[in-house]
């Protein structure tokens, strides 16, 4: 399960590298969820429907409620954990018990 959740965050940043204009987010957050993903939360990325281009939306959403004005503002830390949350995943950063993957990003092209 683990290998198949690594190809389909690989594909979704390829196929965003010639198709999106949102890249940038995509690879920023393709390469986060790369470096630790294990085998106790592939299956979270792999759920149907799931896309790094959802936890986008989802992001957007938590930056809302915290709207003052017309500004809505989250730091990198909030946004990736708006991102687990979206994927159902708890925070990886503070789990001991996973191992993170190494993946280099360029390996990808």
């Amino acid at each position: 399960m683990l290998n198949k959740a690594i190809e389909k965050i690989k594909e979704e940043i390829k196929e965003a590298m010639k198709n999106s204009k949102n890249y940038g987010y995509v690879r920023y957050v393709g390469e986060y969820i790369l470096q630790n993903l294990n085998e106790s939360n592939s299956e979270n990325i792999l759920k149907e429907g799931k896309t790094i281009i959802g936890s986008l939306k989802h992001m957007e959403n938590v930056a809302k409620k915290q709207k003052i004005g017309n500004v809505a503002v989250l730091t990198p830390e909030e946004g990736l954990e708006a991102v687990m949350e979206y994927y159902e995943i708890k925070d990886l950063n503070k789990d001991g018990e996973n191992k993170k993957i190494e993946i280099n990003i360029e390996d990808l092209f």
